[in-house]
């Protein structure tokens, strides 16, 4: 009855543990043989089952039968509402999108999605902190148009379906999505983000897609296989990744939605190289001075690859799946370098540290989920969807208080509810096409829980996504720190509100009980026609700065989208 959900985990260093990016409700991967032709300018996902948007308009728009052209212009600008520099322009982009389809024969389809873009901000000399610092951030930032840009390519996708009886497969750059869970990510850990925007609601717009080899196999009504191998892993991408540009003249804490766990890490290291040159120290490198981290990526080698595998099937009302995953994580990890230039794990290492390797690290994952409906289901009442995800983590990494990384298994529960409902009987104006439309809403509610096994303390014990606070005189973090256990609640509501579905409300909330942050995100869209759409948004977050969601500022968005 329900799309499957979008979910995964992401935990390193400091960086973003507790920033979470919402996704929107997507089935995963349906075999092409089903699936409606491919694309649509209301971002649905590729391959999933329902109808495209060209579908929804002439055929003669496609030159030939067998091949199938989607075309839309989008623009989307984004506008602080929070101190400091309210009003203030800090995202102004424009993007052409060119989705096409060829089918061969009946077994091979070809597929391309095309995407150059261009934000103009970073040509601004204006009041927002990314436009005063466009020099700098233009190169990371602006456009796709040099073609060598792997975090946003040109060529976003660019596969072969091939069917042949029960199996299909899909070779080539692509996404792909797992997991049930809204807006927290579980056991979606194939395809990294690219952290542009970090609330951006449509997850399958900033995933960063990958090369791989997508293979399933339907075992009648069993149920279907899949395995995935990611020859050369993406990682995430995120504003001031590069601690060495501060001195290189590229950005430091100068994007108005860099992290400020980043922001932090890269003027450590700045503090450290000062230290280290006002002392005579001489770094790992041998020259004077703290060696910045030496990006250590695995060389796309064989064994450095990534292997996923995943069994889905149903049983009357149940759907539950099983998978497994051994990959690296989404963030590389800066870890102390003694001399070794490997970086080392363990208790205390940090304040041995004369440098710092910024390396990968592979994780395993076991885990599933489920969903039932349920006839009657208190106090939810009938027809109501529990949801269940659930994924064990080993050897994942975190980080002490004092910088020292720590290898910990970590256990993942996330448990939710989907249920439609009508308007009541007072909501009934038909003068305003609200109430008795036989249009209803959709509710949602979850609660994700990470439990780090055998922690090193219980309260208070590793670094997070929004430390950015740090004592050089216990060398310590001050602030910033989850506890071992953390949680989180989120509530999701969406409403079609005129009966011809042309204005759509979403609104979507999480909650953050290990620091008291909250983040409220509210749309309004409304559909001119089937090719033109208007989006307007706002993204409200609550909290101190040195925490996950406070250190985001609040801002307002417009969305334009049009149909060729």
């Amino acid at each position: 009855m329900l799309a499957h959900r979008c979910s995964s985990s992401g935990i390193g260093l400091v960086l973003i543990a507790g920033l979470l990016v919402a996704c929107p409700r997507w089935s995963w991967a349906a075999a092409p043989a089903e699936a409606a032709a491919v694309g649509s300018p209301r971002f649905l996902a590729p391959g999933e089952v329902r109808p495209s948007f060209r579908d929804l308009a002439d055929k003669a728009r496609d030159p030939v039968e067998s091949l199938h052209l989607n075309a839309w212009v989008f623009n989307e600008m984004l506008m602080r509402a929070s101190s400091p520099r309210v009003g203030s322009i800090f995202s102004q982009r424009n993007e052409f999108n060119l989705q096409a389809s060829y089918a061969v024969n009946d077994n091979l389809k070809l597929y391309t999605w095309i995407r150059p873009y261009y934000d103009s901000i970073y040509d601004w000399h204006g009041g927002s902190l990314t436009g005063r610092n466009g020099a700098t951030l233009r190169s990371d930032w602006q456009d796709s148009l040099n073609w060598d840009n792997e975090k946003d390519p040109v060529f976003r996708e660019v596969y072969a379906d091939v069917v042949y009886g029960d199996f299909w497969g899909r070779f080539g750059r692509q996404i792909v999505a797992w997991g049930k869970s809204d807006g927290i990510f579980l056991l979606d850990n194939i395809s990294p983000f690219n952290f542009r925007e970090p609330q951006r609601f449509q997850e399958q717009e900033i995933k960063i897609p990958q090369w791989m080899l997508n293979f399933n196999y339907r075992f009648g009504t069993f149920g279907t296989a899949q395995l995935i191998w990611v020859p050369k892993p993406e990682f995430a991408s995120y504003p001031g990744i590069g601690p060495l540009k501060r001195f290189t003249g590229g950005p430091n804490c100068e994007h108005d939605l860099e992290f400020s766990s980043t922001c932090l890490v890269n003027q450590l290291f700045v503090t450290f190289d000062e230290f280290f040159k006002a002392n005579g120290i001489v770094g790992a490198d041998g020259k004077l001075g703290y060696p910045f981290p030496n990006t250590s990526k695995p060389p796309s080698r064989l064994e450095n690859s990534a292997v996923m595998a995943r069994f889905d099937s149903s049983l009357g009302q149940l759907n539950y799946s099983l998978a497994y995953e051994y990959k690296y994580n989404w963030f590389l990890q800066d870890l102390p370098d003694v001399g070794d230039h490997e970086g080392t794990v363990g208790r205390g290492t940090a304040a041995l540290g004369i440098g710092n390797v910024r390396r990968a690290q592979r994780i395993h994952i076991i885990g599933g989920a489920a969903d039932y409906q349920f006839p009657w289901l208190p106090p939810f009442g009938e027809n109501t969807v529990m949801r269940v995800e659930t994924g064990m983590f080993l050897n994942d990494m975190f980080f002490l208080p004092d910088t020292s990384g720590s290898e910990k298994n970590h256990y993942q529960v996330m448990i939710g509810v989907d249920k439609f409902f009508t308007d009541p009987e007072w909501l009934n104006f038909p003068a305003l096409g609200l109430g008795s439309s036989g249009v209803s809403w959709f509710f949602s509610m979850q609660v994700f829980s990470d439990f780090i096994i055998r922690p090193d303390h219980w309260k208070n014990a590793y670094w997070t996504g929004g430390t950015n606070n740090f004592d050089f005189e216990t060398l310590q973090a001050t602030n910033g720190l989850r506890d071992a256990t953390q949680q989180y609640i989120t509530f999701f509501l969406g409403k079609d509100l005129l009966p011809d579905q042309s204005l759509n409300l979403e609104e979507f909330v999480l909650i953050d009980p290990n620091f008291g942050n909250v983040w409220e995100h509210i749309q309004f869209k409304y559909m001119f026609s089937d090719f033109v759409s208007l989006a307007i948004g706002y993204n409200r977050n609550w909290g101190r700065e040195s925490e996950p969601f406070g250190s985001n500022p609040d801002y307002m968005w417009t969305q334009f989208t049009f149909g060729i």
